[in-house]
């Protein structure tokens, strides 16, 4: 399952705080302090893949909603 937020966001315009996810089922944590951390245990592996209606961040472990 695919989590996807509003935007065209690069790891770089993150900042530590709250998402809501589209399908309203999850919010997302993320932590910017030491790489990209999501829900405090899923690390950010691959950053910026540029698609054709957004930007993908590939991610090691899965979100469970």
């Amino acid at each position: 399952m695919a989590h996807v937020v509003e935007g065209n966001v690069r790891s770089t315009a993150l900042s530590n705080g709250t998402v809501p996810t589209l399908n309203a089922q999850k919010t997302i944590s993320i932590n910017v302090d030491n790489g990209v951390v999501i829900d405090t245990d899923i690390n950010v592996v691959i950053a910026n893949v540029q698609g054709t209606n957004g930007v993908v961040h590939a991610i090691d472990k899965v979100i469970v909603p």
